[in-house]
């Protein structure tokens, strides 16, 4: 027993691998911080980057400016043209295949 050595424990902190692509995406996604249950979305958005710093993100949430941390966010894609005239983002997907079969 006394040949025992305690080991040393593990570190609490992650290290934060933030994707290469936040630095010039436009648009990003957030995670809902409740616990989804059934078919709701993980994540919110996306939401329209007005600044980004080293560690922080500015976005856009429902009209008011929100800084949120850089680890916390997604890059989001999303398409330049519309499909007419609407966002494809609002509408459910039914509805897409169902314009896009036209």
């Amino acid at each position: 027993m006394q040949k025992l050595k305690p080991v040393a424990c593990r570190s609490n902190v992650c290290s934060l691998f933030p994707s290469t692509t936040l630095s010039d995406c436009r648009h990003v996604c957030i995670p809902v911080s409740t616990k989804p249950h059934g078919h709701s979305p993980v994540y919110s958005g996306p939401h329209h980057v007005i600044r980004r710093t080293k560690k922080t993100i500015s976005v856009s949430i429902q009209g008011h400016d929100t800084s949120i941390a850089i680890g916390r966010t997604k890059p989001a894609f999303v398409l330049d043209n519309d499909l007419h005239g609407t966002s494809l983002l609002n509408h459910a997907r039914r509805e897409v295949f169902a314009q896009l079969a036209h």
